[in-house]
C-alpha cells in the first residue's frame, strides 16, 4: 500500500545572510518581550521597598516631563535612546561585544515592562491611556531602532571575532555597511524621541498619573 504525501514547497529562498538577520531579529524580539514580562512582574512581587522607591522616582519624572519645554523633553529622550544605540554600535565593533548587544534588549524591555506594569496596575484606564498615547508611539520607533541595532551589532561582533580567529576573510564593505545601517537607525531613534516629546507635551495634561 502506497500513501501519497503532499510536499509544500516554499516559493522563495532567503539568502543565507538575510536568513541569519531574520532569525537574529526574532531572538532580539524574544529577549525584549522577556524583559517586559519580567519588568511587569516585578511590581507583583512582595518587594514593597522597590515599589515605593519606583513610585517616588516615576512621579517626579512624570511631573517633570509634564512641565518641561518640548525641546527639553526631546533632549532628555534622545539622550537615553542614544545611550542604548551607541552602546549597541560600540560593542558591535568589539570581538567580545556579543554578550552586551544581546543584553541590551532585555534591559530596554525590563524598563518598559516596569513602567507599563505600574501604570496598568495602579491607574487602570487612565494609566492605559497615558501609556498608549504618550509613551507607546515613540517607544515603538526607538525600541525598533534598538532591536535592529542590537541585531546588527551582534552579527558584526561575531563576524569580527571570526575574522580575528581566521575563520572568515575580511570584507571591505563590512564596516561601511555597518555605518550606513546605524546612520539610518540614528534617524529612526531621533524620530522616536521627537514623537515622544510632542505627544508628552500635547497630551500628558489629559491624564492624572
Amino acid at each position: 500500500m502506497k500513501i501519497k504525501t503532499i510536499r509544500i514547497k516554499r516559493g522563495y529562498d532567503l539568502p543565507t545572510e538575510k536568513e541569519r538577520d531574520v532569525k537574529g531579529m526574532i531572538l532580539m524580539l524574544a529577549l525584549f518581550a522577556f524583559g517586559m514580562i519580567v519588568g511587569a512582574g516585578l511590581l507583583r512581587s512582595d518587594s514593597s521597598d522597590f515599589i515605593r522607591d519606583f513610585v517616588c522616582v516615576f512621579d517626579a519624572y512624570s511631573d517633570a516631563r509634564g512641565s518641561q519645554k518640548i525641546y527639553t523633553v526631546f533632549f532628555h529622550s534622545i539622550a537615553v535612546n542614544f545611550l542604548f544605540l551607541i552602546s549597541a554600535f560600540g560593542f558591535g565593533l568589539s570581538c567580545i561585544g556579543l554578550p552586551i548587544t544581546v543584553m541590551l534588549p532585555v534591559i530596554k524591555g525590563l524598563g518598559m515592562g516596569i513602567v507599563s506594569g505600574y501604570l496598568f496596575s495602579h491607574f487602570a484606564m487612565s494609566g492605559i491611556g497615558y501609556y498608549l498615547l504618550t509613551i507607546f508611539p515613540g517607544s515603538v520607533l526607538s525600541s525598533s531602532a534598538l532591536l535592529l541595532a542590537c541585531n546588527s551589532g551582534s552579527f558584526m561582533s561575531m563576524d569580527i571575532l571570526a575574522t580575528v580567529t581566521g575563520r572568515k576573510t575580511p570584507e571591505a564593505e563590512m564596516i561601511k555597511n555597518y555605518l550606513k545601517q546605524f546612520l539610518i537607525l540614528l534617524i529612526l531613534t531621533i524620530a522616536g524621541s521627537l514623537v515622544d516629546a510632542i505627544l508628552t507635551r500635547s497630551l500628558s495634561y489629559l491624564f492624572s498619573v
